[in-house]
Parts: structure tokens; C-alpha cells; sequence
């Protein structure tokens, strides 16, 4: 498998073999679109179900709920119930507070590549980006501390967007990575991601903040990139952050 800076999720273009190939794949001989397949796990916590992201099973409490300082309630020990996709469980039969948890270990001795690494990664790009902790205005809801929620709702959404399963795939699990080193495709893909939960969640005025934001800012140094540093070494950055500020245009 190449690494991840080599990797391109954007060579299925119309027309090619493996665009065909993979066009023949989504139909059965009736020429009826099938089902899309994924894993699914059966052993993540309810909260990571809820929200219809992927659990990475860590017990007592699992990472998006370490993150988030939320209660951690795996099924096999608690009743399953129905509720709101993001509430904190109040009552269960064993729940685990995040805040029981070890300290957050120190940046110096994460795992590269680990979703906390990568929170760790981002604030500090932004940071040196001149992303201010606050949009511009009195009133605004964004900060830059959201960030890492645009990060994970990139990363964890099911939703098909990209129109290769494969190609989604792998951009979101080595998009925000390869990112860190090309600002315009960091910005692309939290303008995207933003975007995509001001759709979810209009009355929550800080995602189309946000997606205007590093919208902006993506464009100008996808622009200034494209005109003094095109090389085969960002290609594939530039194709990719091109192709998502065409969605969000």
C-alpha cells in the first residue's frame, strides 16, 4: 500500500477502466442498482451509534467519548433505549465517565495518525495558519475550537458525497493527515464538512459560519499554490481540494 501522501483517491475519472470497473460493480446482471455494502460493528457504545459514527470499542469508555467528556454505555451491559442522537445517558446500569479517565498523554508521545494526534495537529496548523480562536464579529458563534468537530463529523460521516466509495474512503481516513501540509485542502475539507452540518442543523448559526470561513481561505491558497507551486509532489492535494471547492461552489 503506498503511504499517505502518496496515496490518490481521484484516479476513478469518467471513462477510465477502473471508473468502469467499478461502474459494472454497483449493478447486478438485471442492470438494478445493489446495496452498497459497509461494516457494520455490533459492539460499539450507544452513543457512537446514536450518532451513526464508528466506535473504536475501547472499554470502559470508547474515544469519541473521551473526547467529548460523555458517558460511555456499551449494550452489553445497559438496555438499549430510544433517545436523542446526542444526549448524554443519564441512567444505566454501568456508565463510565469520561472524566474517570487518565490525562490526555502528552503530545510528544501520541501515536501519529491517532485521533488525538490529529486534534492536536490541527489546532496547532490553524494556529500557525492565523485561524483566529474567534471568527471576525461581535456576535460570532464559530471558533476555532470547532474545529475538531468538523474534523470528526468528516471523518465519521456514512453519508455517501463523494461518488466513489473507495475514493470517500480513503480521504477520510488520510485527508485531514495529508492536510496538515497543505493548508488549502485542510480548509476544504472543514469547509465541506461545515457545510455539510449547517444542511444538518440550520438553526446552528456557527457551520455556515464556518464553512464560509475556510471556504475563503482554502480558495486563496489553493490559488496562490496552483499558480507558483504546482509539482507532482501536490497533485493529488491540489486535485482533491479542487474537486470539493467545485461541490461547495
Amino acid at each position: 500500500m503506498p503511504a499517505a501522501g502518496e496515496i490518490s483517491w481521484v484516479l476513478e475519472t469518467p471513462g477510465s477502466a477502473a471508473a468502469s470497473a467499478h461502474s459494472r460493480s454497483l449493478y447486478n446482471e438485471t442492470g438494478a442498482r445493489k446495496r452498497r455494502q459497509h461494516q457494520k460493528s455490533r459492539k460499539g457504545c450507544i452513543q457512537c451509534k446514536q450518532r451513526r459514527v464508528k466506535c473504536d470499542e475501547v472499554r470502559p469508555t470508547c474515544g469519541h467519548c473521551v473526547e467529548r467528556k460523555w458517558e460511555c454505555e456499551f449494550p452489553t451491559t445497559a438496555t438499549r433505549r430510544k433517545g436523542p442522537a446526542l444526549s448524554p445517558v443519564s441512567s444505566v446500569s454501568e456508565k463510565h465517565p469520561s472524566g474517570s479517565q487518565s490525562p490526555t498523554p502528552d503530545p510528544t508521545g501520541l501515536e501519529v495518525g491517532s485521533r488525538v494526534w490529529k486534534h492536536t495537529q490541527l489546532l496547532s496548523c490553524l494556529e500557525k495558519l492565523n485561524v483566529p480562536r474567534q471568527a471576525p464579529g461581535d456576535h460570532s458563534a464559530y471558533q476555532r475550537q470547532d474545529a475538531l468537530e468538523l474534523m470528526d463529523h468528516f471523518e465519521d460521516t456514512l453519508e455517501p458525497w463523494l461518488g466513489s466509495p473507495v475514493a470517500q474512503s480513503m480521504i477520510q481516513e488520510h485527508g485531514i493527515q495529508i492536510g496538515l501540509k497543505a493548508p488549502y485542502l485542510l480548509h476544504a475539507l472543514l469547509a465541506y464538512s461545515a457545510s455539510h452540518l449547517s444542511r444538518l442543523h440550520p438553526e446552528q448559526p456557527k457551520y455556515s459560519e464556518a464553512a464560509k470561513t475556510h471556504f475563503t481561505r482554502s480558495l486563496q491558497a489553493y490559488s496562490t499554490e496552483l499558480v507558483y507551486e504546482l509539482e507532482r509532489g501536490n497533485a493529488n492535494a491540489l486535485l482533491s481540494a479542487s474537486g470539493i471547492l467545485a461541490k461547495l461552489s
